[in-house]
């Protein structure tokens, strides 16, 4: 084996990876090209790693990689002439929501800043 299995997790957690593949790697391939491709990269190593064989891989990501082209050109296809139209009705509603995502983070981290001295001082008396 080329990778030293200490440094990844282990030879237990090499055989839980070994299992969700088998169980779901098929699926896990073909929607990390399509629907969840922030996952592609890792689902490619855990894949590679555990030996999941490459002409099922490659089935898995053809496939894939072929209904994301079929569903974005659909969509382009459908919607090119309306994009003007979506952009004037979408584009104030679009900054709305980007602000509120913004200020709800913000809430959220500083919420946790100042939670987090009071739940240690609160430790430390008890």
């Amino acid at each position: 084996m080329i990778f030293q299995t200490d440094s990844i997790g282990g030879e237990e957690r090499l055989k839980d990876v070994e299992g969700w593949l088998k169980r779901w790697g098929g699926t896990g391939i073909f929607l990390s090209r399509w629907l969840l491709t922030p996952l592609g990269p890792l689902i490619n190593l855990t894949s590679g790693m555990a030996g999941y064989p490459w002409p099922r891989f490659l089935f898995f990501a053809v496939a894939g990689e072929v209904l994301w082209v079929l569903l974005y050109v659909t969509l382009g296809k459908l919607f090119s002439d309306r994009v003007q139209a979506m952009n004037e009705v979408l584009g104030d509603f679009t900054w709305m929501i980007v602000g509120l995502i913004v200020v709800l983070a913000l809430g959220w981290k500083l919420r946790q800043y100042f939670r987090a001295p009071d739940s240690e001082e609160t430790r430390g008396s008890v």
